[in-house]
Parts: C-alpha cells; sequence; structure tokens
C-alpha cells in the first residue's frame, strides 16, 4: 500500500466520520424539538419521546 492509498483511505474516513457525526447530530436535535414541543404542549408524558 503506497502514500496515495493511505491518503485516500484517510480521507474515506474522515468523510465517514463526518457523515455519522452528522446523522447524530440531526437526529438528536430532532428528537430535542419533539421534547421541547410535547413540554410546551403542557403534555404529561413526554419522557416516551426520549426513548
Amino acid at each position: 500500500m503506497d502514500q496515495r492509498d493511505r491518503q485516500n483511505l484517510a480521507v474515506a474516513l474522515v468523510a465517514v466520520a463526518i457523515l455519522v457525526g452528522g446523522y447524530w447530530l440531526m437526529t438528536a436535535m430532532h428528537r430535542n424539538a419533539q421534547l421541547e414541543e410535547c413540554l410546551m404542549r403542557r403534555r404529561l408524558n413526554c419522557e416516551q419521546i426520549t426513548r
């Protein structure tokens, strides 16, 4: 494996890490928005959303 292959692999791994991190961030933000909406409506069963 030469240096160019290692660089390509490193770039691919960084890209995958960014995609996974972005997916995690978006799902966490969506879950947080749902919880906030539930709490603003003064519902009593908002803990179901956090699962």
